[in-house]
């Protein structure tokens, strides 16, 4: 499985300036809580945001394998750097069946030089490389921010600003180089129809066990 930062990007407001630069993130999910909210309209408002701000060279967003990567990758080269992620390390694997097997052998994923070790040298399985996403994390130690979604995200002249919103509050940050990390998979391609949205539909196969002894329909795949 070849793993590839999925990047989108759009045109902001100032695209109608020559020197207009079109590396603006569309990433826009919702807000968390009024102390979010309020920090999103004073911003939106050109009002000065109140909040502790942090500065750094590189911002990394998401911290699946490629993510987590690029952070050993700065680390080894003295990089500045800040790795948030807005759930646990190897978010989007973690919702992958039980024991699913990746179709790729573990040389082809693993990271940074570090090999897989396996039963039998038998193929990973999900369960396995979560473990050796942790033990990464722990081996090169890697300063991960889990659980602090970004909220606002906006292009500056002097690189990028990001909002996020953590356990403790909406905390601001200024970053001359942003990676958006998030792989392919997070965030599925739906069939926007009505319906979709509802409890017992989802765009991913987690646990089958969850669908035992019910009617199933299955969109796509292959």
């Amino acid at each position: 499985m070849l793993w590839k930062a999925h990047v989108k990007v759009q045109w902001d407001q100032a695209r109608q300036r020559e020197d207009a630069d079109p590396a603006i993130l569309d990433h826009e999910p919702p807000t968390t809580g009024p102390s979010a909210a309020a920090a999103l309209k004073s911003s939106l408002e050109g009002a000065p945001v109140s909040v502790p701000t942090i500065s750094t060279d590189v911002a990394i967003i998401g911290a699946g394998p490629i993510g987590l990567e690029l952070a050993i990758a700065c680390k080894r080269a003295g990089i500045d750097y800040l790795h948030l992620e807005k759930g646990q390390i190897g978010q989007t694997i973690s919702g992958f069946p039980p024991q699913m097997q990746f179709f790729s052998s573990s040389d082809r994923i693993a990271l940074a030089g570090v090999p897989i070790q396996t039963p039998g040298q038998q193929k990973c399985t999900k369960e396995e490389y979560l473990a050796y996403l942790r033990m990464l994390v722990g081996q090169f130690e890697l300063q991960v921010r889990t659980y602090e979604p970004v909220v606002r995200l906006r292009r500056e002249p002097a690189g990028f600003e990001l909002l996020t919103q953590p356990a403790g509050g909406t905390r601001r940050i200024l970053a001359r180089r942003l990676v958006l990390a998030t792989g392919g998979t997070a965030r599925p391609r739906k069939l926007e129809i009505p319906g979709e949205e509802l409890p017992h539909v989802s765009p991913c196969f987690e646990d089958p066990h969850r669908y035992f002894q019910r009617r199933l329909l299955v969109i796509g795949g292959r």
